[in-house]
């Protein structure tokens, strides 16, 4: 069986540039690898496989990762937003399969990545990252053929349910999962209070955590649309407020 090394390199055969090095940078929901062409341009090939047996197999499908690369060509061509775009194989595919394993190649965001958002500034910057992905997924119609995940009940009673898994068998205190199960329960019946409409729920990024975003001057940019799906607006907002920092003369 190839390794992930291996695979990467004969994915690269099937795109149009000729590749001058070859860096891994990360595995957790996808292996990563950086790649520079003869010409310096960067680029990001995924390797849809997990480290472990934690992720879903659901995002390693590839009508599903196809789906991703859809939303961020639409997000590219509606918006001035500095994203991941998409690169096509020979054949005009964005997915690529080596090895009964899934691959895609986007160009690499520049930008500087920060532990938390530190100030008013960085925090304007990532709003209106939010903002227009938002805009943008209000108005965009879409595809037919288009499946991802939506962060809806279902979701919240599903990862209860594993959580209290866990908890049966010693893995986590039963004490801490009760509580979250009241807190899942409360939510989901919060979440059937809200009517959807296109000004609340459609396309979220849904992992804007700070190791997904980039800074750049005076620009946030996102990355890693790979958790990508359909669910409220707030979502995208309730994960970046969770990394603000506050100050000290707000306390």
């Amino acid at each position: 069986m190839l390794n992930t090394h291996d695979v990467a390199i004969e994915a690269l055969t099937c795109y149009s540039i000729t590749y001058q090095s070859i860096a891994h940078i990360g595995q957790n929901a996808n292996t990563i690898y950086k790649v520079t062409d003869k010409e310096s341009n960067c680029y990001s090939l995924r390797i849809h496989l997990s480290k472990n047996d934690s992720m879903e197999s659901i995002w390693s499908e590839e009508k599903v990762i196809h789906s991703e690369m859809i939303w961020l060509q639409s997000l590219i061509n509606d918006t001035d937003l500095v994203l991941p775009s998409p690169i096509k194989n020979n054949i005009g595919e964005y997915v690529t399969k080596i090895a009964d394993m899934n691959c895609t190649l986007v160009k690499w965001v520049e930008g500087e990545q920060k532990q938390f958002v530190p100030t008013v500034n960085d925090a304007e910057c990532v709003g209106e990252l939010i903002g227009k992905l938002h805009k943008q997924s209000s108005i965009w119609k879409v595809p037919q053929s288009f499946t991802r995940p939506s962060f809806d009940n279902t979701r919240i009673s599903q990862s209860l349910e594993k959580l209290k898994q866990l908890a049966d068998g010693g893995e986590l205190n039963k004490n801490d999962v009760e509580i979250l199960q009241l807190a899942g329960e409360r939510a989901i019946l919060m979440m059937n209070d809200i009517e959807r409409t296109p000004g609340n729920w459609g396309i979220i990024h849904a992992d804007l955590i700070p190791s997904n975003y980039v800074f750049h001057k005076q620009e946030a940019r996102a990355i890693d649309f790979g958790a990508c799906g359909f669910g409220y607006y707030l979502f995208d907002l309730g994960w970046a407020l969770s990394y603000t920092q506050r100050s000290e003369a707000s306390c």
